[in-house]
C-alpha cells in the first residue's frame, strides 16, 4: 500500500558494484560467478522467512534484486546519455 517512486539509482549502482561475487563449486557443480550468502547480505538480496523459529536459509528476495539491477541500468545510463551530449 505504501508505493513511492525510487529514484536513487547511484545508491542502486553502488550497491551492486560493491556486491562480491565468487566462483565456487556446491553439490557436484561449478558456479563461474554467484552470490555466496552471508549473515551480512540479510536484508540486502536476501530476506528470512516468516517463521523466525526454525533453522533457516535465507531466501533470495527477488523483487529488491530486480529494482536494484534495473536502477543501476538506468545510473548508467543517465551517465551514457551525458557522455553523448
Amino acid at each position: 500500500d505504501n508505493i513511492a517512486p525510487f529514484a536513487d539509482y547511484q545508491k542502486a549502482l553502488a550497491a551492486v558494484i560493491n556486491t562480491p561475487l565468487y566462483s565456487f563449486d556446491m553439490n557436484g557443480r561449478h558456479y563461474d560467478a554467484g552470490f555466496v550468502i552471508h549473515e551480512a547480505d540479510t536484508g540486502k538480496w536476501f530476506s528470512w522467512n516468516d517463521d523466525l523459529s526454525k533453522q533457516q536459509i535465507p531466501a533470495l528476495n527477488e523483487r529488491q534484486l530486480f529494482g536494484y539491477l534495473a536502477a543501476s541500468i538506468k545510473a548508467l545510463n543517465a551517465r551514457i546519455e551525458k557522455l553523448e551530449e
